[in-house]
């Protein structure tokens, strides 16, 4: 059981609190200023890493989307041989939704 105060002097202080389940959440009311300014540079910190390897695998992506283009550019044979496999596995799953006897889900009411 969790206790009980009588006014919020009592509660003890805590630097991080949970809303709903295991996301600590910075509460201004709990913590001190130095608290909060370490706390907030953490997430931009945080949030800075997440922007630079968001740039950083879309250069990736980019970069082998050129150079595959360039190798099927330079090699037709190949870009034949995959339009083929490409137009095979298509037609398959054409094939296999037109042959789909299941009915569909009723909706909720």
């Amino acid at each position: 059981m969790a206790p009980s105060y009588t006014s919020s002097a009592d509660r003890p202080r805590y630097e991080c609190s949970t809303d709903s389940g295991d996301v600590p959440v910075a509460d201004p009311r709990r913590s001190s200023t130095s608290t909060r300014a370490t706390y907030s540079r953490r997430v931009c910190c945080s949030a800075g890493v997440r922007v630079l390897l968001g740039i950083t695998v879309n250069a990736a992506i980019v970069f082998a989307a050129g150079g595959i283009a360039t190798l099927l550019t330079r090699r037709p044979s190949w870009l034949r041989a995959l339009r083929y496999q490409l137009g095979t596995a298509l037609g398959a799953l054409a094939i296999t939704l037109g042959l789909d006897a299941t009915t569909p889900a009723a909706a909720p009411s």
